[in-house]
């Protein structure tokens, strides 16, 4: 298996500029294998967001200023086997928009990054793009923009196909009104064919709280979403949730969600979230239960009755933030 580690604040090409790191594993450990480092420019901060699929790797760099403030760019890597190493094939850009590659997925040649404060017709309505890519192209299907001012579309993306095949990707508008205030929505688009993607609806909540955030984390398990809502009310409280919808039909059908363990007000369960096969991971990025803001990750099994929480992990030795 080969794992990559964003390193935003790496020395890189220059300072700040960032760098991902690239590990194989041989059976036993898991071994540093390369850097991999982005376009020139200070303050980058090259790893901030990081994708792998089927042998390509994307790698988001959302301050990098090479067209104007903060624009973004997103290095695309192939594995060159007569240079035994990942080449940086793509720099991927887009005019007018801001911090670019501020998130990225990644799924069987499709590439879907994340502008989260792009402006769009008014003030950080974020934006989000589709690409397809190969080692010789990239070729844009599409660009979706926030449609109210600072809900900061494309804070989180998801790409996956569900029980059908179909290829459905998202992105994250947290801060989006969805009948509230700040209760945050998802954007569904879809390929019309083999032509450019498109709209497909907004998932959104009446049970979100004002202010929860729905949508800052997000992730595909065939036929459903999973929404985090870091701030999101649990028993009266901010704790954060994991909201799960069906997402087969044109109408989204909220499922039961996910709640971690032990947490309190601020934690922000939710911020992250992934699944891979019977095991989903939620990230609790400020819990500090044992060193401020020291964060953790909740750790869910599916049964047959639907998720059990299983375990909360933390790491033990590091410093505060």
């Amino acid at each position: 298996g080969t794992l990559i580690v964003g390193a935003p604040y790496g020395a890189g090409t220059e300072l700040d500029s960032g760098q991902a790191h690239v590990f194989q594993f041989d059976g036993e450990d898991w071994l540093w294998r390369q850097a991999l480092t982005g376009m020139p420019g200070e303050d980058q901060h090259f790893g901030t967001s990081v994708a792998i699929d089927s042998g390509v790797i994307a790698v988001g760099g959302p301050y990098w200023d090479g067209q104007e403030d903060r624009t973004g760019t997103v290095g695309v890597f192939y594995f060159d086997p007569l240079q035994g190493g990942w080449a940086r094939n793509h720099d991927l850009h887009e005019a007018n928009s801001h911090y670019f590659g501020g998130s990225v997925a990644l799924l069987d040649g499709h590439l879907v990054v994340g502008a989260p404060y792009t402006s769009g017709a008014g003030v950080g309505r974020g934006a989000f793009f589709v690409y397809e890519v190969n080692a010789f192209s990239a070729v844009p299907k599409g660009s979706f923009v926030g449609t109210t001012d600072n809900e900061h579309l494309g804070q989180s993306v998801a790409i996956g196909r569900d029980t059908l095949g179909r290829l459905r990707a998202a992105g994250g508008a947290p801060l989006a009104p969805a009948g509230g205030d700040e209760r945050g929505s998802v954007q569904l688009v879809e390929p019309f064919g083999t032509a450019d993607w498109i709209a497909a609806g907004r998932v959104e909540s009446d049970e979100v709280a004002d202010h929860g955030y729905l949508g800052y984390g997000l992730c595909f398990d065939g036929s459903e979403l999973l929404a985090g809502a870091p701030l999101d009310r649990v028993l009266g409280e901010q704790a954060g949730r994991v909201r799960r919808f069906d997402v087969s039909d044109t109408v989204p059908v909220e499922l039961a969600g996910m709640r971690g363990r032990a947490l309190d007000p601020g934690d922000d369960f939710g911020a992250s979230v992934d699944i891979c096969g019977d095991l989903a991971v939620v990230g609790a990025a400020t819990d500090s239960d044992l060193v401020l803001h020291g964060g953790s990750a909740h750790v869910f099994r599916r049964t047959s009755d639907g998720w059990r929480h299983e375990a909360v992990l933390t790491a033990e030795h590091y410093a505060e933030h």
